[in-house]
């Protein structure tokens, strides 16, 4: 996928100690309606993670947590440059980056979804390369989740700026790491 960016989706993580004033709001559909808080995030094709949104409500969905994602009124303010260097798909010639996204998401320019419904090869063959390769950000959850046992069980801190705190902290050295794997990455140690 020529210009793009990387993929943008969710994940709720638990929040096991959730106060009982923020308990209705961080009451999520996913995880079986345990309270849950929302970390957002963009990530490439190795694992890095260059955005994050991390403390929306675990009753939102991800179309409400884009609302009000603090990237999207960058892009819209005009303060986070979308300009790329010119690719050129089906004979157009472009030259601002997109995202990955899966089917939820609005119908604007910089998103690329799979089809609802494909209704011929063509399509099912994109919307298969599409989410394939739009995985790369929920591995990249994983991978997080797994390199940092603390996300992986119901978080227990009480006060919410000591999670942000955590999270944010196992995201620096996640990218540390990744952009280390990276540099020292060869075409020849596959």
């Amino acid at each position: 996928f020529e210009g793009a960016f990387g993929a943008w989706d969710c994940k709720h993580f638990v929040w096991k100690n959730c106060p009982v004033y923020l308990q209705g709001q961080y009451k999520g559909h996913a995880e079986g309606g345990k309270k849950t808080t929302i970390l957002e995030a963009i990530a490439d094709q190795d694992c890095y993670i260059w955005h994050i949104f991390f403390g929306a409500p675990g009753s939102l969905n991800d179309i409400n947590v884009l609302n009000k994602s603090s990237i999207v009124s960058s892009i819209l303010m005009g303060t986070f440059d979308t300009k790329v260097e010119q690719y050129t798909i089906n004979g157009n010639r472009r030259d601002w980056l997109y995202f990955l996204v899966d089917g939820i998401y609005p119908q604007w320019s910089m998103f690329v979804k799979p089809f609802q419904a494909p209704s011929n090869e063509k399509e099912k063959l994109f919307n298969n390369e599409q989410e394939g390769a739009r995985k790369c950000v929920e591995r990249s959850f994983g991978v997080l989740v797994a390199r940092f046992h603390i996300l992986k069980n119901p978080i227990r801190y009480w006060d919410f700026e000591d999670i942000r705190n955590v999270l944010y902290c196992c995201i620096i050295l996640h990218n540390m790491v990744t952009a280390e794997q990276r540099a020292t990455f060869h075409d020849g140690d596959i």
